[in-house]
């Protein structure tokens, strides 16, 4: 098993974080851009040399190089997929449930992070940072502790276990690139956590009424994978974070409790009024306008070019679809058919998310189906039954892993030439009875745009990443975009036409495929793959 390269793990990472830029708070209220399911695979992804363990009461009491690597791999995801920065994380302990050895998968980080929560960043105050500390630490029984213990990073502090609760701090202090600085109760700071925490859960009520910076990102064990695969062999180990002192004077602990004191209230008898900065917006502008790649050659959008034949935006997007799903999961697409309605603008010189976006507008997210190719033959027979090709419909297909040729003066119902599936073998007839793997967005394969057999077609992937935000990924892996065109389709006037077949030459659909000892005849829930990412939350589709 192969673990996924560097470039790959950087690149799912800029894909997830488009979800940000490409959906607001106001289209998905307290959604999800990842939902839990993304991390069941079994393949490797990358290792550890040492035992990364989630043991209790250890993992609640002090710091642990699991803690330490997971509110690390957060900080990094965030940086390395937005515009967006922390100064510190604080993730509860009782978040954290399982070991990491060895070799790991996807499936490994999520039973390590099984709850699905995911990342949000706030804009907090030292005085906050404070309370939440003391509240980390507030545990009546050492013993047994409680999951409400913070692994952190970009902050050290040291406490004592004996003192009574609410003043168990002996001090605290930022972790910045330059050394240790102090933490000013005042001042403004991005605290990364996540939505059990920002909620008030475990006790940090002081952290529910804090302004998002990011109120809902990406999940937890999704940030924690990419981590992992673009830093393996992990190296995570104890580095002075966390001290945990019986009493203060303590080898390597304080002498005597030095904690700043939270002053009551703003103005000139506390925190001086003017650090209370205006909240930033959700979603950072200049996120969704960096430049993430560029196209030397126009990718055009326009009509009617885009819905009478093959167009560069049209084979780019599906190959980039097709790229990203065999490189952020296990699954594998055979064809991958677009409806040229889904796209609506050009690509042309540099291009940041925000142009991917209005590109793709429709929030559509990535659907796996297994079809039959006498279904694929039915659905580029609506692909190209438009009654009027002045004023083609958006339901012609954009295609990838397949070519097809077309008379467009032919009887709908019966335009289609020839149809030939492209492997990397070269060309192959596609049988009617066989079974594809079609990569597809959720409208079409809702039925929309006419393309109603594929309503009833099985979910290898119900609900994946979204469109935009897999483009999105593709293009900033692949720039400069070499985009052309290289005779997926051929619209003929009529058979025998110049580039075009004498006669139509489909295959016939068998009323009844025979069964043969591979035929699939029925599936439990347990032998249907698992989707790797789903339930990608959106605003409606078109």
């Amino acid at each position: 098993m192969s673990r996924l390269s560097m470039a790959t793990a950087r690149w799912l990472v800029v894909s997830l974080a488009v979800l940000v830029s490409s959906v607001s708070a106001e289209q998905v209220p307290g959604g999800r851009p990842l939902a839990k399911d993304f991390g069941r695979s079994d393949e490797v992804i990358g290792r550890t040399d040492t035992l990364l363990s989630a043991a209790r009461p250890a993992i609640r009491v002090g710091e642990a190089a699991l803690g330490n690597m997971v509110c690390d791999g957060l900080r990094w995801f965030l940086s390395n997929s937005t515009s967006l920065r922390s100064d510190l994380c604080m993730i509860n302990s009782g978040a954290i449930r399982a070991n990491l050895a060895g070799d790991i998968t996807p499936a490994n980080v999520t039973a390590a992070l099984p709850y699905g929560n995911y990342v949000v960043l706030l804009r907090v105050t030292g005085a906050q940072i404070l309370a939440a500390l003391e509240n980390s630490v507030s545990s009546p029984n050492w013993t047994d502790p409680e999951g409400r213990f913070a692994q952190v990073s970009g902050i050290a502090f040291s406490y004592n276990a004996s003192a009574p609760i609410g003043s168990r701090l002996l001090n605290v202090s930022l972790r910045t690139p330059s050394g240790p600085a102090p933490l000013d109760p005042c001042a403004p700071y991005a605290l990364l956590t996540n939505d059990f925490m920002a909620g008030g859960g475990d006790g940090y009520s002081g952290l529910a009424a804090a302004a998002r910076l990011l109120a809902a990102g990406p999940l937890v064990n999704a940030s924690v994978v990419a981590y992992v695969a673009a830093h393996s062999p992990l190296a995570a180990g104890l580095d002075g974070r966390i001290t945990a002192c019986q009493a203060a004077g303590d080898a390597g602990c304080p002498a005597a409790r030095d904690v700043p004191a939270a002053p009551e209230a703003a103005g000139d008898a506390g925190c001086p009024a003017a650090r209370d900065v205006p909240a930033a917006p959700e979603v950072c502008p200049i996120t969704r306008d960096t430049v993430i790649g560029r196209t030397d050659t126009l990718l055009s959008a326009a009509r009617p070019a885009i819905r009478v034949g093959e167009v560069a935006l049209g084979n780019m997007v599906c190959d980039g679809l097709r790229w990203f799903l065999s490189n952020s999961t296990s699954l594998r697409s055979d064809l991958c058919m677009i409806n040229s309605g889904a796209i609506r603008g050009n690509l042309t010189g540099d291009i940041t998310p925000a142009n991917v976006t209005a590109a793709l507008p429709y929030g559509n997210n990535i659907v796996l189906l297994r079809v039959t190719g006498a279904q694929v033959l039915a659905a580029l027979e609506n692909s190209v039954s438009s009654p009027n090709w002045t004023d083609p419909e958006g339901r012609f297909a954009q295609v990838s892993g397949i070519a097809f040729s077309y008379n467009a003066s032919a009887p709908i119902g019966s335009r289609l030439l020839n149809v030939s599936l492209r492997t990397p073998s070269g060309p192959a007839p596609l049988d009617p009875c066989a079974p594809y793997a079609l990569l597809t967005n959720d409208f079409m394969a809702g039925g929309g745009d006419g393309y109603s057999g594929l309503a009833a077609a099985a979910r290898l992937l119900a609900a994946g990443p979204l469109v935009n935000a897999s483009v999105v990924a593709y293009v900033a892996a692949h720039s400069p975009l070499a985009a052309g065109l290289d005779g997926r389709i051929t619209a003929c006037q009529a058979a025998g036409d110049a580039g075009c077949p004498a006669a139509r030459d489909v295959p016939a659909a068998p009323e009844v495929c025979p069964i043969t000892r591979d035929t699939v005849i029925g599936e439990t829930a347990a032998q249907r793959p698992p989707p790797l990412m789903c339930d990608l939350r959106r605003p409606p589709g078109q």
